[in-house]
């Protein structure tokens, strides 16, 4: 038995189960219109799913990204920092003379 057979007879023994012998027209109806327009309904379901699953991956990549740069500046303010004293009187003096003798 076919796949497709297979459905339509779960159906038609759960309408049986359920008392109703006969489908009514309005059930044809939109039964026939949503197997038309099956392939399509598919695709936008599948093309849904991908957006949807790319929108999470990006609000994850996002927040780890987040945490990971949180997580540094946590680590880089832990670290003592070094101090350094420079001596820059003989700069200064360099620099003092270099103006002194270009305005003569």
């Amino acid at each position: 038995m076919s796949t497709k057979r297979g459905l339509h007879f779960l159906v038609f023994i759960a309408m049986l189960l359920k008392g109703e012998d006969e489908m009514s027209q309005e059930k044809v109806e939109r039964y026939k219109k949503e197997k038309a327009n099956r392939k399509e309904t598919i695709k936008k379901e599948k093309r849904n799913a991908l957006i949807a699953k790319t929108a999470v991956s990006l609000v994850l990549v996002a927040t780890i990204g987040w945490i990971g740069y949180s997580a540094y500046g946590v680590i880089q303010s832990n670290k003592p920092v070094k101090v350094v004293d420079v001596n820059l009187d003989s700069v200064n003096g360099y620099l003092a003379e270099l103006s002194t003798d270009s305005s003569q």
